[in-house]
């Protein structure tokens, strides 16, 4: 009832709505402004963990750590996939729907942001390309650590930044701007991959270990701003999220998770109000809804 209310007031309200008043609305409204930047910000994140540089460059990442170039390389590269298929299909199952996308989003982000560190901190101190990753270099005892530590970051990538933007950002945008947020975020998302990627075979050459430790600290970045700009979406319906967003997007973690009072929002509740003022029907059932809540 809620959602089809909803979706008959926007569609009396903003007939006609082209690219230039979507735009207009995002720059001129402050809660689409801050739903704008999150999702935003979030896609960015989501590609400044470095994944798609231990996609494409795992094979001379591998060989960063000590594993020979060769079969070996190849197979340790396929385990890496497989483990992020199998987490994902885990994350998109069990965890998304049943825990949230917040709490799962900074754990698999903070699991990311230590292995990104590990990986650095290895290459910096291990030297395992001194040995050739054989074992007369003596370093193939302490390459599996590491290696199990990138299988890790897959997995803290699966259950955070794998899924998780993608599901807010279609979850927080009102219907008369959620095609367009979603387009700019998407493109955002290629841009920002294409700049990552191509710019990763120089920072290996030039920063090394850096690299690593770059991500991580772009990883840790955005950990923090998950914490704070980042509410609870599950259990919160998506006309809610006018009254939700009305708040700073940095005092979000005050409002984290959704509380049992959480109402249908009033231009919805105004707009079932005249429609059924002559026999209040559509009221009533809200007004029992609230109250069943509040018992």
């Amino acid at each position: 009832m809620e959602i089809n209310a909803q979706a008959e007031y926007e569609q009396s309200q903003y007939k006609g709505y082209n690219y230039i008043a979507v735009f207009k609305d995002i720059g001129t409204n402050a809660s689409n402004r801050r739903r704008f930047f999150l999702a935003v910000m979030l896609f960015i994140f989501h590609k400044g963990t470095g994944t798609d540089s231990l996609n494409y460059f795992a094979p001379e990442i591998f060989a960063m750590i000590g594993v020979p170039r060769g079969s070996s390389s190849l197979l340790t590269v396929g385990i890496y996939g497989l483990v992020k298929l199998i987490a994902t299909v885990i994350y998109v199952t069990l965890i998304v729907d049943r825990v949230g996308r917040r709490l799962p989003l900074m754990i698999g982000a903070t699991i990311q942001d230590c292995a990104m560190l590990y990986i650095g901190l290895f290459i910096r101190f291990a030297n395992p390309e001194a040995g050739g990753g054989t074992s007369a270099g003596g370093y193939v005892g302490i390459i599996w650590p590491v290696m199990t530590t990138i299988y890790l970051y897959a997995v803290g990538w699966s259950f955070g930044h794998c899924v998780a933007p993608y599901v807010v950002a279609a979850e927080i945008f009102p219907a008369r701007i959620r095609s367009v947020c979603m387009s700019f975020c998407l493109f955002t998302n290629w841009i920002v991959n294409y700049g990552i990627t191509s710019a990763t075979p120089h920072m290996m050459r030039t920063m090394g270990y850096g690299t690593f430790l770059f991500f991580s600290i772009i990883t840790f970045i955005g950990v923090g701003f998950v914490c704070f700009c980042l509410p609870e979406l599950k259990g919160r319906s998506m006309e809610s999220m006018d009254d939700l967003f009305s708040h700073s997007l940095w005092s979000m973690f005050r409002r984290a998770y959704p509380t049992s009072d959480e109402l249908v929002c009033h231009d919805v509740r105004e707009q079932l109000a005249r429609e059924d003022k002559n026999d209040g029907t559509h009221v009533s059932m809200v007004e029992e809804r609230e109250a069943g809540k509040r018992v």
